[in-house]
């Protein structure tokens, strides 16, 4: 085959080559590479502690914090940025501590907002 990169384009090979050129992609890789090259510039004792206060912070993302505004404003902003696993976890564990009758009408509201 004389030109094997013809066949690319016929293939929808161009169309993913595009996704990845994106704006937003290209942001996200070039703000981690240069994350990456300051932690290689750093000592390690000066590095270490920042990172691990990083990855904790990034673990605790997906804990509702305090409520800085009215709690359900809070609730709902959090519910936002939340993963589905952590909404049903929280969803179940709310619903089972709430008294029986507070559930039964919780269970009757959330059937008239589906």
């Amino acid at each position: 085959m004389e030109n094997p990169g013809a066949l690319a384009g016929a293939t929808g090979a161009g169309q993913s080559e595009h996704a990845f050129k994106s704006k937003e992609y290209r942001l996200r890789a070039e703000r981690a590479t240069t994350l990456c090259l300051a932690i290689a510039e750093c000592e390690p004792e000066d590095a270490a502690p920042i990172l691990w206060e990083a990855l904790d912070d990034f673990h605790r993302r997906g804990l509702p914090g305090a409520p800085l505004t009215n709690l359900m404003t809070h609730a709902t902003e959090w519910a936002g940025w939340a993963t589905e696993s952590e909404l049903k976890a929280y969803a179940v564990a709310a619903a089972r501590r709430m008294p029986p009758a507070t559930r039964a009408a919780f269970l009757v509201y959330l059937g008239g907002v589906a």
